[in-house]
């Protein structure tokens, strides 16, 4: 969720958002080892850089240059910058009530899933989660930089792909970008305590729950237009504490 006044926030396991005051994303030490990389691709489009993924039998492996900038590959994953052409993936998950419960926004018509995928693909503060398998987007995080060092996290994926450990795989990787990379002292994440897995996948990220705020803001209100105040969690994990935890190491390609 967000601030009264501020932009759209996160919400489930399923949700987190932008300037999202209400982001998620939890303890994840990932035991079974490396499940994500780097890599840079130059030269390539992003509509290039699709085609490329999705043709069967490339999985892209070669570093290759692209005005894209930093694209993220995990195991199943591709974590990369929007483009308008994502608007029917962004509208399919955006306008699923399960998906938006938390949100400070109403289910998205078709004219506002175009604008908004228009939107995302000129701030570089929303990341497209995409299967290898078939490049179906199926969710994105918000990472953006705060002040005194800090980032705030947020996602929202499409309720067909929940429960399937997408959400952890992509958030750990953009975490250890932001720390390794980015340098980040700290990452912060909001969210609705009645939201309960996405304050499980932030605590299976390595957050620590900070504070729990009663009654602080509200997104919508009643029939009678009196605020429906919520509570909200507040989440941290500072980079040392990202290091001690020694979660997966991104494999250098």
């Amino acid at each position: 969720m967000a601030v009264a006044n501020r932009k759209p926030a996160c919400t489930s396991v399923v949700n987190v958002c932008p300037n999202m005051l209400y982001s998620f994303q939890n303890k994840a030490r990932a035991k079974q080892g490396p499940a994500c990389r780097l890599t840079l691709y130059w030269g390539k489009t992003h509509k290039e850089l699709d085609a490329a993924a999705h043709k069967k039998g490339n999985d892209m492996k070669t570093p290759i240059e692209t005005t894209a900038g930093t694209n993220i590959e995990t195991k199943r994953l591709w974590i990369r910058r929007f483009h308008p052409a994502d608007w029917r993936d962004l509208y399919e998950y955006l306008s699923q009530e399960a998906v938006v419960k938390f949100e400070p926004y109403e289910v998205f018509t078709e004219t506002a899933g175009r604008q908004e995928a228009e939107r995302r693909s000129k701030d570089n503060s929303y990341w497209a989660v995409c299967l290898k398998d078939g490049g179906k987007l199926i969710g994105n995080l918000y990472l953006a930089k705060q002040d005194f060092g800090t980032w705030e996290l947020g996602y929202v994926f499409n309720e067909k792909y929940q429960g399937k450990g997408y959400a952890t795989e992509a958030g750990l990787a953009l975490l250890d970008d932001v720390f390794r990379n980015q340098h980040a002292r700290r990452v912060i994440a909001l969210c609705n305590p009645l939201n309960e897995p996405s304050w499980k996948l932030l605590e299976r990220l390595g957050f620590r729950r900070e504070g729990h705020l009663l009654k602080n803001i509200y997104f919508k209100k009643d029939k009678d237009g009196e605020p429906i105040w919520a509570d909200t969690f507040e989440y941290a994990i500072l980079g040392e504490e990202w290091a001690a935890q020694q979660p997966y190491r991104a494999p250098q390609s």
